[in-house]
């Protein structure tokens, strides 16, 4: 939030700064630093001064600087005549590069725990049904199911008492939750009822049913599986994040560097210095600084 928070000061501070005199025009091309208040990774800072404006050649106004970049990070730059467009479409190319392979590993990494799981831990013997991610992590938590009703032959459910097992730990919670503490309500009491309720729907009935016991080396394997494709979709999470932060900062970028170089008749630009970006699997920090 602090990072978005610095890109719409710097934007607000920007735009609402009087159009500078021609007297400013022999201003230092280059001056501040970047800020990141939490660089994770950094890539090392990069600084773009352009070449001086040519007022003879026709720019492009301010809204289709802002559009060109927005659609495309770096358009707008580069039909501004901005050596730092390059960069903006290096970062485009990075970011999706990063994104599809961190898409496509957490994809695979899935399949492969989820045939683990199948193969091995999983006691249905009919066609495998896949549940949700929530199913996955528990069979990281137990290394069995339990029964989901002990006794099917009995008319109604009987829920797992075992606490060791999932379902036995769900009835457990249940009894905790509907219970009054030293009281053991049975069949039609409303409390029971609104416990079995409770155990109902979220119990793991047949088709979900597993049990580790005798192959714990397989059970680790799939607890690394599953971490590491958890840890490749953060990835293209934040991936994703430097693609939208890519797009809003060169958008940005030719929205001022256009109003600027309208209100000054192209004798004075803006530039970016000290742009570092720091990336991690579950982070992205962005620092930069817009100058006139």
């Amino acid at each position: 939030m602090k990072t978005w928070g610095a890109i719409a000061a710097t934007s607000l501070f920007l735009a609402t700064l009087p159009p500078p005199t021609h007297g400013q025009a022999g201003l230092s091309r280059c001056g501040m630093t970047a800020f990141s208040d939490a660089i994770t990774a950094p890539l090392p800072p990069m600084v773009f001064c352009d070449a001086n404006p040519d007022p003879e050649v026709r720019r492009p106004g301010v809204t289709k600087a802002f559009l060109y970049s927005l659609v495309m990070p770096g358009a707008g730059q580069k039909s501004l005549g901005q050596k730092r467009a390059l960069a903006y479409i290096a970062l485009e190319a990075f970011a999706w590069v990063e994104f599809t392979r961190a898409r496509s590993d957490g994809g695979n990494l899935r399949n492969r725990y989820r045939t683990l799981g199948w193969d091995v831990a999983r006691t249905f013997g009919g066609p495998r049904v896949d549940g949700d991610f929530a199913y996955y992590e528990a069979l990281t938590k137990f290394t069995r199911s339990g029964a989901f009703d002990v006794d099917p032959n009995t008319p109604g459910l009987q829920p797992e008492s075992d606490p060791s097992t999932f379902n036995g730990n769900l009835w457990s919670l249940a009894t905790d939750i509907f219970f009054v503490p030293g009281t053991m309500p049975g069949p039609g009491d409303p409390r029971f009822e609104r416990a079995l309720d409770f155990y109902r729907e979220r119990g793991y009935g047949e088709q979900f049913l597993w049990d580790w016991t005798g192959n714990e080396a397989a059970q680790a394997r799939y607890k690394n599986l599953i971490r590491d494709s958890d840890s490749r979709f953060h990835r293209s999470s934040v991936m994703a994040g430097v693609l939208l932060a890519n797009h809003l900062v060169s958008a940005i970028d030719g929205f001022l560097s256009a109003r600027v170089r309208a209100a000054t008749n192209g004798t004075l630009d803006t530039h970016i210095r000290g742009v570092s970006v720091g990336v991690t699997d579950t982070r992205l920090d962005v620092g930069f600084s817009i100058l006139r």
